[in-house]
């Protein structure tokens, strides 16, 4: 009887994990596209100057 319980139980933290990853993935996404933003600043203020 108690095979239910462990179930949700390891259900409960597959989904908490999953959560986890999930919010790792889109920090690192932000922290990416932020970067690559800045980047491209700075290559058009390069390319804008040189020409």
């Amino acid at each position: 009887m108690g095979l239910p319980l462990r179930r949700s139980s390891l259900s409960m933290q597959g989904r908490s994990s999953w959560i986890r990853d999930m919010v790792w993935i889109i920090s690192t996404a932000q922290a990416a596209g932020m970067a690559e933003a800045s980047l491209n600043r700075l290559i058009n203020r390069y390319t804008n100057e040189s020409s």
